[in-house]
């Protein structure tokens, strides 16, 4: 219920937008509307409907799969091997890894015995789309959300063990029906060092030019009957019904692109399309996010933390940034101000008067809805980015979870609950957490309207800092040293603690004084906008609609071309001139950029390029495919201005970014141990 409402959190109607959006703008869902291959083929599209989509199981998405449930991957040879970005594996799949000979190595498996398992991870690989509106959407008194619940319920009853899924799309005037394989036996092919996966760290996420060799090579195991199998020693490698092929013959400037796979799986704001909450929040949650960034630094200078907290800062360094970029767009570009006018000329284009005076009503009552939510959303930001991440309060939370309603603690939970705070104050700086309370606190005086504020600001303020210094001198959480003796001697003088009563009164304010009311209004947009969406979609019969990113596969596409004065694709050439330092570390290949090479058609080693394809979160790890059906690259990443496609599209700056297969494939011939694979990938290439 959440994810639902803070997703409505953001979003508003803009398919004002679909109707005059230029034709490379959408993530497409499949299976493809038929305009939307008639466009493909004009674009220069050689194979057909079928070869993307086939009710057989054939077709091109059907290579394309869901990645530990984040990224999306391609199965790209006969025998499952799987294709992925670097960024994609997380650190317990890195930790899986031997010692590598130096930073610039990279591992590979020489045999399939040498392919590492991950327990863990897994795959999702699409079998079939249905349409079941009809199943959905009834008039009996139950809401979408319970039918589907009850559909799933029957569907798995009756067999073949497929993982389904039912979705909304169109603001919940169609439901699909998503039936998949779940493999869990992946292990690791290859995977290059952070060097060549990621060369200069955080620092140029979002840009271009770009030099990352982002990827990474799995291979799917399959049971005896081929299908999906717990790891075993015996499992064999997956026979798919359709692999992508990849190709060394590159691409031109203005080629067209493809991109396939499953975008639109992250945060609710992330998937957006309301510019004035934004614009709105913004300012807000850059501030709470530099504060918890300054706070966690701080942290991991006194050493000896989990690997979390660098984890969380690079996180947060990301949203932080893409925040950034957003508050500079909306004021330099002001796409609030486009959208409306683009709005009104949806209306005067109508020609039904009852329809048009539907819409406007229709349009008038979101703006209102969505004002209104604005203050609740503000306050829940407050919330969410900021009280929620004091740790005291936290840890006062956790520990009081683990008593029972008397306030005591069973015997035989108590090893395992003393190793939970023993867990819980890993990463626990009293002072630095302290400062940070009086950080969040004082933004929270400053932002947040009387009428949303817990009593014991009221009470405490405005001498913050007073009041941080006595909770944390008076709770007992604040000395962990203790609080292992008071749980096992008299845990229920804990019930009383001042940090565990303000972490208290704090989720019970939000839970009923925010939370039902941005329920509500969530409640409200949604109807009011599937009823506007519906009128479009019917006021407009020949044109083709796409639907929100909610983590289905989806095709979209473009043309391989440049921006500004910035070209389409960089190579070890130009690595020479813009990053020289980056480039003396590429030493052998550095050597052999003159020699050729059988992956390359000249003599200038192609690293990575950019099309016009809309992608969004999610977006990781998707095949960039060529008209022919062939993968010439693997998407990971979007220029800055391009995560502003999440809300709304420019095809003038907005680009995604990818590795080029030749890149891959050169550093793979470069590590001396990869033959087998180069000659999977490429069976009729010789590689010297």
């Amino acid at each position: 219920m959440k994810r639902n409402v803070l997703r409505s959190l953001a979003l508003v109607t803009l398919f004002a937008l679909a109707v005059t959006a230029r034709a490379d703008e959408g993530l497409w869902p499949l299976p493809l509307n038929g305009k939307i291959y008639k466009t493909l083929r004009n674009k220069g599209l050689k194979i057909s409907e079928k070869d993307i989509y086939s009710e057989e199981g054939d077709g091109l998405c059907h290579a394309v799969i869901s990645f530990n449930g984040s990224c999306s991957g391609a199965i790209v040879s006969p025998d499952g091997l799987l294709l992925t970005n670097y960024h994609c594996c997380s650190e317990k799949i890195l930790q899986q890894l031997p010692p590598l000979r130096n930073d610039t190595d990279i591992f590979c498996a020489r045999t399939r015995q040498d392919e590492i398992p991950v327990r863990g991870l897994f795959i999702r690989k699409l079998v079939y789309i249905k349409d079941v509106t009809d199943s959905i959407a009834l008039p009996n008194g139950k809401t979408a959300d319970q039918n589907a619940r009850e559909f799933l319920s029957r569907k798995k009853t009756e067999g073949p063990e497929y993982e389904y899924m039912v979705r909304a799309l169109y603001e919940g005037n169609n439901y699909n029906l998503y039936a998949y394989e779940r493999f869990s036996d992946i292990r690791i092919v290859a995977i290059p060092s952070s060097f060549w996966g990621s060369p200069k760290g955080n620092s140029d996420n979002w840009q271009w030019p770009r030099y990352s060799a982002d990827f990474a090579l799995f291979r799917v195991y399959a049971g005896p009957d081929n299908k999906p199998a717990e790891y075993s020693p015996e499992n064999k490698p997956y026979r798919p019904s359709k692999y992508i092929p990849v190709t060394p013959d590159g691409y031109s400037e203005n080629d067209l692109a493809l991109v396939l796979g499953y975008p639109g799986s992250g945060t609710s704001f992330e998937i957006s399309n309301d510019i004035s909450l934004i614009q709105r929040s913004s300012p807000l949650r850059s501030t709470l996010f530099s504060t918890w960034i300054a706070m966690l630094n701080d942290v991991a200078k006194t050493g000896n933390t989990s690997e979390q907290v660098p984890q969380q800062i690079k996180g947060l360094s990301n949203r932080l940034e893409m925040w950034s970029v957003m508050l500079h767009e909306l004021e330099t570009h002001q796409p609030g101000t486009q959208l409306r006018l683009k709005e009104q000329s949806l209306l005067d284009k109508i020609k039904n008067d009852t329809i048009k005076r539907n819409l406007a009503r229709l349009q008038k009552e979101l703006r209102d809805t969505y004002d209104q939510m604005g203050v609740y959303s503000e306050a829940y930001d407050l919330y969410r980015d900021g009280l929620r991440n004091i740790m005291l309060l936290n840890i006062g939370r956790d520990i009081y979870s683990s008593l029972n309603k008397e306030g005591d603690i069973k015997p035989d939970e108590l090893p395992e609950i003393t190793s939970k705070i023993a867990r819980l104050y890993t990463d626990y700086r009293p002072a630095v957490d302290e400062k940070y309370f009086v950080d969040v606190m004082s933004l929270y005086g400053e932002k947040v309207d009387g009428e949303f504020m817990i009593e014991s600001f009221k009470k405490h303020s405005p001498d913050i800092g007073e009041w941080a210094r006595s909770l944390y001198s008076e709770s007992l959480l604040n000395y962990p040293d203790s609080v292992t003796r008071i749980i096992r001697e008299s845990p229920a003088r804990l019930v009383s603690d001042p940090a565990i009563l303000l972490k208290s009164e704090i989720e019970e304010f939000y839970n009923q004084k925010i939370w039902p009311d941005l329920v509500s209004s969530s409640g409200k947009i949604n109807a009011l906008k599937k009823e506007y969406v519906k009128n479009i979609i019917s006021c407009f019969p020949d044109s083709a609609f796409w639907s929100d990113g909610n983590g289905t596969l989806r095709l979209s596409y473009g043309n391989i071309i440049g921006y500004d004065d910035l070209n389409f694709q960089t190579t070890l050439s130009d690595l020479s001139f813009d990053e020289p330092e980056l480039y003396s570390r590429f030493g052998a290949l550095a050597s052999d950029m003159n020699s050729g090479s059988s992956t390359t058609t000249d003599k200038r080693l192609p690293l990575c390029f950019i099309t016009t394809a809309h992608t969004s979160s999610g977006s990781s790890g998707s095949p960039v495919i060529n008209s022919k059906g062939e993968l010439i690259g693997l998407n990971f990443d979007r220029n800055q201005v391009g995560t502003m496609g999440d809300y709304y599209y420019d095809i003038a700056r907005f680009r995604n970014i990818a590795v080029d297969i030749r890149y891959i494939l050169f550093i793979l011939k470069k590590s001396g141990r990869a033959e087998s694979v180069l000659h999977e990938l490429l069976p009729n290439v010789t590689y010297p």
